[in-house]
């Protein structure tokens, strides 16, 4: 198992199980409130747009002045420099360096990817206890996809005693605060009846939110409801619909799925499915 990846991992600009820089854009507004310097808002913004452009050299100074006079936010960004070669050698250990004074000043992506090197043994010694420690920080901060890790902890019992409620409660929050993980799973929850009660419609709810966003998983999940009639009428159309847009994210099971309903279907429901996806590939402002 891969556990990392099973756990959700640290967020990224990118793609990959990396650090986050979205917070970056959260500074922003507190920028414009003019709760810092202006010397030290010219200084990290002009690090955010080079980094955007790909001056990692540039990012990397402006952040490192920051960083060293105790910003939080700086540190952080540094440690996601470090994390991923942009601008220096890549290096986890220093990354996860920056990230503990970052977490330890209360910024809370860093205590989440702090969290979660130390649950990969990535740059620092593996060490389950005490990624629950700041996974809870951070959680408590209303991160929503440290609440969804911490959930998972709790369901494989990793720092703390397995327990299906609790795993419950965080993924649920996790979900209400919009992670796309997080409801997926929240609709496995409901569906299975681990941790809640067993709840088919709400199980729908939390399928189609995340299969909204795009989340090739729960939009196979979803297409399943609709074949199956659980929780929400049974519709072969739908069924379909959800299950080519799973398909075409490259979710292979999702294209098993799709081609054993095509067998089944008359072309007046293929045609309405045809349309369905249609609609949803459409791009919208």
């Amino acid at each position: 198992m891969n556990l990392f990846g099973t756990l959700g991992g640290k967020a990224t600009a990118t793609g990959r199980a990396k650090p986050d820089l979205a917070p970056v854009l959260g500074l922003l507004a507190v920028l414009a409130a003019g709760l810092l310097s202006s010397p030290l808002r010219a200084g990290f913004e002009e690090g955010w747009e080079a980094y955007q452009r790909g001056d990692f050299a540039t990012a990397l100074s402006e952040w490192k002045r920051l960083a060293e006079a105790g910003d939080a936010r700086a540190q952080f960004n540094l440690g996601v420099l470090f994390d991923q070669g942009k601008g220096v050698l890549l290096s986890h250990a220093t990354a996860v360096d920056w990230w503990r004074k970052s977490a330890a000043g209360g910024f809370a992506s860093a205590q989440h990817n702090l969290a979660n090197s130390l649950i990969a043994g990535d740059g620092v010694t593996q060490d389950y206890g005490a990624a629950i420690r700041w996974l809870e920080r951070a959680s408590d901060s209303g991160l929503a996809r440290s609440k969804y890790t911490l959930g998972k902890m709790y369901a494989y019992g990793l720092g703390v005693e397995a327990n299906g409620v609790q795993a419950a409660r965080w993924i649920v929050e996790a979900a209400e605060a919009g992670n796309d993980a997080a409801r997926y799973n929240a609709a496995k929850l409901y569906r299975d009846g681990n941790g809640v009660a067993q709840d088919y419609a709400t199980a729908v709810n939390w399928y189609r939110l995340a299969a909204e966003a795009g989340y090739a998983k729960a939009q196979a999940g979803l297409g399943k409801r609709y074949a199956g009639g659980q929780g929400v009428d049974k519709d072969m159309a739908q069924a379909l619909a959800w299950t080519t847009l799973a398909a075409r994210q490259g979710l292979e099971r999702a294209e098993t799925t799709r081609q054993e309903m095509l067998m089944g279907m008359a072309d007046d429901e293929i045609a309405a499915a045809d349309a369905l996806v249609e609609q949803w590939a459409v791009p919208t402002d």
